[in-house]
C-alpha cells in the first residue's frame, strides 16, 4: 500500500479544526508539533480520485476566503476620538465638531457597507466549504467504501480458498460420497 504525506503549517489553536477537516479527505494524523501537523493517507483507496477532487475544491475555497480576509483587513474601522477631545472641540470650535461628526458618520457608513459585503461573501464561501467537507466525509465513510476497505484487509487465505470453492460449485461432501 502506498501512502502520501502532507505537512500543514498552522497554530496550536487551529490544529484540531485542520485535523478534522483533512480527515474528511482520507488523511490520518501522523504527528502534531507546535506549529505543524503531519498527515498521511492511502493512495490505493477506491474513492481516492474523488477525495483529491473534493480536497482541491476545498483548498481553493479556503484560499479565496484568506484573500477576502486579507482584503478586508486593509479597511480599518474609524477610531473614536477621546471624550475630552470632543468636549474641547465643541467648546472651542463648533464648526470642526460638526465637520468631524459628518466625516466620522460617512466613514462609518462606508465601513459598515464594506463589512456587510465581506460577511455576505465569506459566509457563502464558508457554507460551500463546509458542504464540500461534509460530502467528502460522507463519501469517505460510506458503507460501500468501508466495506471495500474491510473486505480487502480482513480476508485471509483460508477464507479466499473456501469462497473460490463455493463459486466453482464445490460442495462440502467428502470425496467419493456421490458414488452411491
Amino acid at each position: 500500500m502506498s501512502r502520501e504525506a502532507k505537512f500543514i503549517d498552522c497554530g496550536r489553536s487551529e490544529q484540531a479544526q485542520s485535523v478534522y477537516d483533512y480527515e474528511s479527505f482520507g488523511w490520518e494524523l501522523s504527528d502534531a508539533q507546535a506549529d505543524r501537523i503531519i498527515m498521511s493517507r492511502e493512495t490505493q483507496n477506491p474513492v481516492y480520485p474523488e477525495l483529491v477532487r473534493f480536497q482541491e475544491r476545498y483548498e481553493a475555497l479556503q484560499n479565496e476566503i484568506n484573500l477576502k480576509n486579507a482584503e478586508f483587513a486593509k479597511n480599518k474601522k474609524p477610531v473614536r476620538v477621546n471624550g475630552w477631545v470632543l468636549a474641547a472641540l465643541f467648546i472651542l470650535l463648533i464648526l470642526p465638531f460638526v465637520v468631524y461628526m459628518l466625516v466620522y458618520g460617512l466613514k462609518n457608513k462606508k465601513y459598515k457597507a464594506v463589512e456587510k459585503k465581506h460577511l455576505d461573501e465569506t459566509s457563502v464561501l464558508t457554507a460551500e466549504k463546509i458542504r464540500i467537507a461534509k460530502e467528502s466525509r460522507e463519501t469517505f465513510f460510506s458503507r460501500q467504501n468501508l466495506k471495500a476497505l474491510y473486505n480487502k484487509n480482513d480476508k485471509d487465505d483460508t477464507e479466499l480458498i473456501f469462497e473460490s470453492a463455493e463459486i466453482a460449485g464445490a460442495d462440502n461432501d467428502p470425496p467419493g460420497s456421490d458414488l452411491k
